[in-house]
């Protein structure tokens, strides 16, 4: 199973309030868009038995990175039709059209998370305890 994946390329991001949908998370946003890849297909569905469609990510994501455990992803059909990709464990979302748009918009969030959390981990205790978290379950490719 082939799936495009969106890759954290260089650019500047900042920390932005999601306006155009109603949500209480804080999400990073690009200032460029990012190219697709179609490559690496390291998202994997869980039984559809389960009452909100899940995503395990777990392996090479994109080009440059890599999670390092399964980790679990919900995905969530709002009323309008528009679908939300999000963890409980970090609090990073993506959204989108489509479930598909939704994932990479989440892979996209999460790298840029790990990437704010390693500016900050040096200065900020709370922070380095969270970029520690994650580098459990994300890194970079040397």
């Amino acid at each position: 199973m082939e799936t495009a994946f969106t890759t954290a390329t260089p650019y500047s991001y900042w920390p932005t309030a999601q306006t155009s949908r109603p949500h209480s998370k804080v999400r990073f946003q690009l200032s460029t868009p990012s190219p697709l890849l179609s490559e690496y297909a390291s998202v994997t569905p869980t039984p559809s038995s389960m009452a909100q469609p899940k995503l395990l990510l777990l392996g090479r994501i994109t080009s440059d990175w890599v999670m390092l455990q399964p980790f679990l992803v919900t995905l969530e059909q709002e009323e309008d039709g528009y679908w939300v990709a999000s963890d409980d464990l970090f609090q990073v979302y993506g959204d989108g059209d489509t479930a598909e748009a939704a994932r990479q918009d989440y892979i996209v969030a999460l790298i840029d998370y790990y990437q704010i959390l390693a500016l900050k981990a040096e200065a900020d205790p709370h922070s380095e305890g969270l970029f520690r978290h994650l580098q459990h379950y994300l890194r970079p490719l040397a």
